[in-house]
C-alpha cells in the first residue's frame, strides 16, 4: 500500500482447503474487498483504476489498485459497507418476486426464473454455485478442468 495505490494479494493459506478447492469462495471474499475499496475510495475524494490479475508471474496478486485524486462522493453503497454480513439462511425455493425480476436484466431473469420453477435439483445447485458464470472463473492461474463440474 501507498499513497497512490494498493495491491490486493490472496492469502492462499486461509483458503478453506477441501471445501473451497476451486478457491471460488477466497476470490468471492476478495471481490467483495475490492468492491469495498472503490466505493471507500470514491467516498473519501480517490479514483480507483482496477487491473485485474495484473501479473501472471505473481499468482497472489489479484489486483493493483491505483488511486488518484477526484472529488468526494459518496454514494449509497458507501454506508452499507459497515452493515454488510454473510447470509446463512436457507434458500428460498420459490421464483424471484416479480419486483426483483424487474431490476434484473430480462435474460438473467428468465434464467433464475427458469431454475428456480425446475424439478432439477441438480440445474438448481449449479445455479446457486455461479454454473452460468464458468467463464467468469476461468483465470490464467487456473486450469479450466478445475472450474467445470
Amino acid at each position: 500500500m501507498t499513497e497512490s495505490g494498493i495491491d490486493l494479494h490472496a492469502d492462499f493459506r486461509r483458503s478453506l482447503g477441501t471445501i473451497d478447492s476451486l478457491l471460488r469462495e477466497l476470490y468471492i471474499g476478495l471481490g467483495c474487498a475490492l468492491e469495498n475499496l472503490v466505493i471507500a475510495a470514491q467516498a473519501s475524494g480517490r479514483t480507483a483504476d482496477v487491473q485485474l490479475l495484473p501479473d501472471a508471474a505473481s499468482p497472489s496478486l489479484v489486483a493493483s489498485v491505483s488511486l488518484t485524486p477526484a472529488t468526494p462522493s459518496k454514494g449509497p453503497l458507501f454506508d452499507a459497507i459497515a452493515r454488510r454480513h454473510t447470509n446463512r439462511g436457507r434458500y428460498a425455493n420459490a421464483p424471484p418476486s416479480a419486483e426483483l425480476s424487474k431490476g434484473l436484466p430480462p435474460k438473467f431473469a428468465k434464467l433464475l426464473s427458469g431454475l428456480m420453477g425446475a424439478s432439477d435439483r441438480r440445474a438448481q445447485m449449479l445455479f446457486r454455485i455461479g454454473y452460468p458464470w464458468v467463464d467468469a472463473l476461468k483465470s490464467p492461474r487456473r486450469p479450466i478442468d478445475w472450474v467445470l463440474l
